[in-house]
């Protein structure tokens, strides 16, 4: 039986920084749940044990299935891990804006950050973390404000779904992202 891990090869996913990536296992899974007052799904959990944290060595994008301001599909380039440094799962957690029931656990090339939504609808979501903070009534299926404002777009979900749905290219391939109907949405590397 195939898993949605089996296929981050395609997408040119390599170890993040290696000398400095720390083992995660049941105690650190713990406190991390402990964090976030809650359990991180199954498929995130064991992507975690499996891998602790990756970079691509391509262009991977996302979509956003209702858009957002800047377009319809983002790009990520780390999932976070247990670092001794940077890109700390556990440090990103800690110096998150988000609050209670959002869990950062990758980056764009911008900053921007996917998080794991923890409570209530789950799911992966999309944070622009240069918006400007938004009024509750914004808050529909596909965009969620937190309660200090920030305004989060859904992508995926599950994070087997987010996994399933990355789009791999290599990083000399300096073409335009396009839709089905062969439109150029817009250039690779302009997340935000």
């Amino acid at each position: 039986m195939s898993s949605p891990l089996d296929g981050l090869d395609r997408l040119g996913a390599r170890a993040q920084r290696p000398a400095n990536r720390l083992r995660i296992d049941a105690e650190v899974l713990a406190k991390l749940e402990a964090a976030i007052h809650g359990q991180v799904e199954p498929a995130y959990r064991d992507f975690l044990l499996e891998h602790g944290g990756l970079g691509f060595d391509a262009l991977v994008r996302f979509e956003l299935p209702a858009g957002c301001p800047w377009g319809r599909s983002g790009i990520l380039t780390e999932l976070f891990g247990r670092f001794d440094g940077p890109g700390d799962l556990l440090t990103e957690l800690a110096h998150s804006e988000l609050g209670a029931g959002w869990l950062p656990i990758g980056r764009d090339p911008g900053g921007n950050l996917l998080v794991l939504r923890t409570q209530h609808v789950g799911g992966i979501w999309f944070w622009d973390h240069e918006a400007r903070p938004a009024a509750a009534d914004v808050t529909s299926g596909d965009v969620v404000v937190t309660s200090s404002g920030e305004r989060l777009y859904r992508v995926a979900e599950s994070f087997s779904a987010f996994l399933a749905g990355l789009d791999g290219r290599s990083w000399e391939d300096d073409g335009p992202w396009t839709t089905e109907g062969g439109q150029a949405d817009r250039e690779p590397g302009n997340c935000s």
